[in-house]
């Protein structure tokens, strides 16, 4: 009986120590990464803005073949919407929307994440033709709320993301540069 009343006292400081860490660990992520493609900043800009063009270099996207897609109001324009429910291991379900379409220079997107975790996301592709090629700044700025921050913590989360974001990155630069 004493040793199954230490176990449980032992599993109870061990939940509330977690619980702990995890009010205070970091909510709020940011990554950026950026690559330079020879196109102009219009065909840079005018690929990002269609929301059905992440089929051809987002591998988010392209991780899970079953995956239903749904694109609600005129894709390429403000509060047009791409909802998806997928396989994946990572995003399950979740719904972008473009919030702000500065030609040619910014493409601004809000992600919601609704399963496996609640986890709201802002998107921005920052496009700057140069002499000999287009920078295209890619920046996610990433908020995981109370408990779910606990994805960092025991996941390989931001190595994962940051390897796909550089996929992607190098399929938006094969698409625009054939």
């Amino acid at each position: 009986m004493k040793l199954l009343k230490s176990s449980l006292l032992l599993l109870a400081l061990s939940v509330m120590v977690m619980l702990v860490v995890l009010l205070f660990a970091k909510k709020e992520y940011s990554f950026q990464k950026e690559m330079r493609i020879r196109s102009s900043s219009s065909d840079v800009y005018n690929c990002l803005k269609f929301l059905k063009n992440q089929e051809k270099y987002n591998e988010w996207i392209n991780q899970d073949e079953t995956t239903e897609k749904q694109y609600v109001g005129e894709d390429g324009t403000e509060q047009a919407q791409f909802k998806w429910k997928s396989n994946s291991s990572y995003l399950r379900s979740g719904t972008q929307t473009l919030t702000n379409l500065v030609y040619p220079e910014r493409i601004e997107s809000e992600f919601v994440v609704d399963s496996p975790y609640n986890i709201v996301s802002n998107q921005y592709f920052l496009i700057k033709e140069e002499k000999d090629a287009t920078v295209l700044t890619w920046k996610l700025n990433i908020h995981f709320p109370f408990p779910y921050n606990i994805v960092i913590l025991s996941d390989d989360f931001e190595s994962v993301l940051i390897s796909s974001m550089d996929k992607s990155l190098l399929n938006v630069r094969k698409a625009l540069e054939k």
